[in-house]
This record gives structure tokens, sequence and C-alpha cells, in this order.
């Protein structure tokens, strides 16, 4: 074999291996790329995961709050019916309240009044039987209508109760659903996380498939290159 050839063959042999070397270097730096992108995707997959633990926390803390919220509701209904009840019985009370004093003696009314205003002084001024009856009717429709009239407010005041309850109740409701919204998309980005990391997975053990193939390649063709050299 002459010299020149042999030269020719080592020169060969030479730049097979730089290529060798070259494309192993651009495969190393790829798989670096690829564990970088791989790690980045799972630690974010991580951090999705952490933050759909804590949104399923606050559902539960938010459950808590509406079944409390929801005892709390109950009670004031309840409360309410037993207002409503007695405003009835208020109400049947007034409207039978004259003929209740129409069927007692005039020295009853008239002993009752005295009762009710027990004030010091000369009774100066007289009134007749019905005129007694009517003070006596005036009196205890007066003060059942001031019955009423605290019934009423409290039944107001059990209403309003019960519809900050109820709006407190629809706020936290509304809250579970952007909690779930933003939980879905959360899962959502996980699934395209993973998505993306099998592709980068697939295509990387194509690579090293070819990275294989080539260093078979490259490997054959410099040892055939030696031995033509040792010829």
């Amino acid at each position: 074999m002459t010299k020149s050839i042999s030269r020719l063959i080592v020169g060969l042999v030479v730049i097979v291996l730089l290529l060798s070397i070259g494309i192993n270097g651009i495969q190393r730096k790829r798989l670096v790329d690829y564990t970088e992108r791989v790690t980045t995707i799972e630690n974010t997959n991580t951090q999705l995961l952490t933050s759909i633990e804590n949104k399923d926390a606050k559902l539960v803390l938010s459950d808590a709050e509406i079944l409390t919220l929801r005892d709390k509701n109950t009670e004031l209904e309840s409360e309410n019916h037993v207002l409503k009840i007695r405003e009835g019985h208020l109400q049947a009370s007034l409207a039978t309240i004259s003929a209740s004093v129409d069927n007692i003696p005039p020295d009853s009314s008239y002993a009752f009044l005295k009762a009710v205003y027990p004030y010091k002084g000369l009774l100066e001024y007289s009134f007749n039987k019905k005129q007694v009856k009517g003070i006596h009717v005036t009196y205890l429709e007066n003060l059942t209508l001031k019955g009423l009239g605290v019934n009423l407010q409290e039944q107001i005041n059990n209403c309003a109760s019960r519809l900050a309850v109820v709006g407190t109740i629809s706020g936290e409701l509304q809250g579970q659903v952007d909690i779930l919204k933003s939980e879905k998309k959360d899962y959502e980005e996980i699934i395209v996380n993973k998505s993306t990391k099998n592709s980068l997975l697939s295509k990387q053990v194509k690579k090293e498939k070819r990275k294989k193939t080539v260093y078979k390649v490259t490997t054959g063709i410099a040892a055939a290159l030696v031995i033509l050299i040792a010829l």
C-alpha cells in the first residue's frame, strides 16, 4: 500500500472520528436539553398538583362553612315559624278584644283601668259605662297592636338574617365553582404537560436508536479503515 493511500485512509479515519465526536457532542447537548425540559414539566406538574390539593382543602372548609350556614338558616326558619304562630295568636286576640270586654261588668273594666294606670290623685272626671269599656278595649287593642308591631319587626329582622345567610351560602357556592374551574384548568395543563413529556420521550427514544445506528456505522467504518491501514 502506498504512502499516499495510507495517508488518505488515516485522514478518513480522523474525519470519521471527528464526525463521531461532533455527533456525540450534539446528541449530548440534545440530551441535556431534553432532561431540562422534562424536569421543568415534572416540576410544573408537581406544583399544579400541590395547587389542586390546596384548592381541595379550601373546598372542604367551604363545605363545612356551608353546612354551618344551612343549620343557621334552618334555625332562623324555625324561629320565623314561631313568630308567625305568635302573630296569628295576636291577630286572633285583637279580633276578640271588644267582644270579651263586652262580656265583663263595667266595674271590672274600671278596676282594670285603675290597676294599669296606678297614678295618684283625685278622681275628677266621670265616665259612663260605655266610655269605661271603650277605654278598656282601646288599652287592650293598643297593647296587642304593640305586640303585633314587635312581632312583625322581629319577622322582618328574621327575613333579613335569612337573606344574609342565603347570600353568604350563594357566595360560598360561587367560590366553589371558581375553585373547581381553576382545578379544571390545572388538570388540563397537567394533561398537556404529560402529553408533551410523552412526545419528548418518544422523540428521544428515536434519537437514541439513531445514535446507536450512527455509532455502529462510524465504528464499523473506522475499524475497516484501521484494518486497511494495518494491511
